[in-house]
């Protein structure tokens, strides 16, 4: 997972130097992320499909040497669409991975809520350590000054925005003639260093997975998956006897859904794009976007680290609300705040990292309260998950030719957003175990008496 962490987060510091690279420009680039995704969804679902049928481990393993062969390889595509398609396979084998990994936790801990959601912040925990190292591993990579500027960053609030009172306006004359805009300079060659960090961040992932297959191997485990036991199934049934009616379930599944695929976007949209925000839009040095990338996942560790005590004691429901306000009100902080400096930055990606640190092991441990979440679900989520980034990033790749500001005022609606649905499908749950199953047990009491206090707090803090 560490490893994994490392190749998520690999797109976005080097997404200036790659567009020298591939001697092309920030909005055709963005499309990178979405055959990301787009692989990730392939991935995601046939791996809920195989990791049912075969040992969960080979698949990882198998999956490891996929993305990390496919990473070493995608800077020297000859051209852009080559580069494209090469993160197809980068994607698929994340998603391969992400859903065998899930679905193997679930399967050998998914009887007991509280240690699946230990397992599960401390498994994005793990991943977060990787994300925070890879942006240092590749800033030596990298070229110290950048070749790509705005023809239009010369004339005053043209390419950084225009200022009305205490908020920042994007410039709206820029979006409308987006299509006339100059392009950026391109180089006619780049003599930076940025693919042999890819290299370099490839070869740890075949040295992982040989680690891994060497792990495998010595235990025996052979090709058979892990599967529920009997008395795992007879006990989560006993544990949830009326909450797998189809309506129901389906109601759950598309709200983690929802959840995911706002999460998942302003995740990938944030590390994707904010190095290249304090460049262009802030005009600060290379340096701070790269460190700025490794501090949201830096604080993002942390935040997964403290999440683990923490999900012992809070529902999963007000663990996502508190992460939502936590999102909304680092975004808000970006909009008002104006002035081109790197704290405001950094105190907004600490809280930014914080807010989303949690949003994922927490989504999945609500849904797996209230239905049995297996692979099929699981790689449901992860669709919402990569249909976020596959469409949002385009359009945000699209908005910051116009203006960088706009980043932030889209990652602001998406986090409001998933505010929203959070409410709606707390809301939802409690009323439906409250007109169709008015005898619930003790436990069951326990957690619905904490989505009610939720939503009684929600209410006061809103009048």
């Amino acid at each position: 997972m560490i490893f994994q962490g490392m190749i998520e987060v690999l797109d976005g510091p080097t997404l200036l130097d790659m567009t020298l690279v591939m001697k092309t420009q920030i909005d055709t680039l963005s499309f990178v992320f979405t055959s990301t995704g787009c692989g990730f969804v392939v991935g995601a679902f046939v791996g809920g499909y195989l990791c049912e049928k075969i040992n969960q481990e080979i698949l990882i393993v198998s999956s490891v040497c996929l993305f990390s062969a496919a990473t070493a390889y995608s800077p020297w595509s000859p051209n852009v669409a080559v580069y494209i398609t090469v993160n197809f396979l980068v994607g698929f084998g994340l998603g391969f991975c992400e859903v065998c990994t899930n679905t193997l936790i679930l399967v050998l801990w998914g009887s007991d809520n509280n240690t699946c959601e230990k397992l599960m912040q401390a498994l994005y925990c793990i991943l977060g350590v990787g994300a925070t190292v890879c942006p240092l591993i590749v800033e030596p990579f990298l070229l110290l000054n950048t070749a790509t500027t705005n023809q239009t960053a010369s004339v005053p609030n043209a390419s950084i925005g225009v200022h009305h009172s205490s908020i920042r306006v994007p410039n709206a004359s820029l979006l409308m003639n987006l299509s006339v805009s100059q392009p950026y300079a391109i180089s006619s060659s780049y003599h930076g260093l940025v693919q042999y960090a890819f290299l370099t961040v490839g070869m740890i992932g075949i040295l992982t997975a040989v680690v891994c297959l060497a792990q495998s191997l010595y235990f025996k485990n052979g090709i058979h998956p892990y599967k529920h036991t009997d008395d795992d199934e007879e006990e989560t049934q006993a544990a949830k006897p009326h909450k797998d009616k189809t309506l129901f379930r389906c109601v759950v599944i598309f709200i983690t859904f929802c959840i995911m695929f706002l999460y998942e976007s302003q995740e990938s949209v944030y590390t994707g794009f904010i190095a290249a925000f304090a460049v262009e839009g802030r005009g600060l040095h290379k340096h701070v976007g790269t460190s700025l990338t490794s501090m949201f996942w830096a604080f993002s560790t942390v935040g997964s680290f403290l999440g683990i005590p923490i999900s012992h004691c809070l529902h999963p429901a007000i663990i996502l609300l508190v992460n939502s306000v936590m999102m909304s009100i680092s975004m808000g902080l970006m909009l008002v705040v104006v002035e081109e400096s790197s704290i405001v930055l950094y105190i907004s990606t600490i809280l930014y990292g914080l807010g989303v640190s949690t949003v994922y092991a927490a989504a999945v441990s609500w849904a797996h309260r209230h239905i049995t979440f297996d692979g099929r679900a699981s790689s449901l989520a992860l669709f919402g998950g990569s249909l976020g980034e596959m469409t949002i990033n385009p359009l945000v790749g699209h908005l910051f030719e116009a203006d960088a500001i706009w980043m932030m005022y889209v990652l602001f609606c998406l986090s409001l957003l998933q505010l929203s649905i959070l409410i709606f499908g707390v809301f939802f749950v409690i009323m439906y175990d409250k007109k169709c199953h008015p005898n619930i047990n003790s436990q069951e009491k326990t957690t619905h008496i904490q989505e009610i206090e939720l939503l009684v707090f929600i209410r006061e803090a809103t009048v």
